[in-house]
């Protein structure tokens, strides 16, 4: 008779690595979980497919025909970012790395990402965001908050000395000014 199940010579041990490491393996469209993964598997040709978060999918066929360990490596996605600000000519960091003002179109790596947006007389605004496909340009757009408008009171140790501010004379003291940088 035939005997069913194993027989040696006609299923092979097969490790699938992946690196990075836990990418999700599909054979013939079904999800073998995290690799590495270790299989056991009849002889023949499979469709593998590998699947990580920020990396580039890979498809491949793999054909199995004795004991075997396989390893691939994914690429990440690098990805497009256009970051603006309301009102523009913030400056940019992203990830803490100053790469410019608003508006500004910029290509990096797939990942979680945080640009800080930083204009004077605003209010800093952290924007986390991520880059999970190599095809989509993410849009990050944030409205940045003045910083109110402060009292100051100027005076000089010579009576009578007229005080201008931003080259316009002083008209009551307290002064009210927008927050930023101001000439005395």
């Amino acid at each position: 008779g035939v005997s069913h199940g194993s027989v040696d010579g006609i299923f092979h041990d097969v490790e699938i690595v992946s690196n990075p490491a836990g990418a999700t393996l599909f054979l013939n469209e079904e999800n073998r979980g995290p690799a590495p993964v270790k299989l056991r598997l009849p002889a023949g040709t499979y469709q593998l497919r590998l699947e990580l978060k920020y990396h580039a999918s890979l498809e491949q066929p793999i054909k199995v025909e004795s004991r075997q360990s396989n390893s691939f490596t994914l690429a990440r996605v690098q990805g497009s970012v256009h970051l603006d600000s309301e009102p523009r000519g913030a400056r940019i960091l992203l990830d803490g790395q100053d790469i410019g003002v608003t508006p500004l179109a910029y290509r990096l790596e797939g990942g979680a990402h945080t640009a800080e947006l930083l204009l004077d007389g605003h209010h800093p605004e952290k924007v986390p965001f991520e880059i999970v496909s190599a095809d989509t340009t993410l849009q990050v757009r944030e409205s940045l908050k003045k910083v109110p408008p402060a009292k100051v009171n100027i005076t000089c140790s010579i009576p009578g000395v007229e005080v201008l501010v931003d080259h316009q004379p002083l008209k009551a003291q307290p002064a009210e000014l927008e927050s930023g940088t101001h000439r005395i």
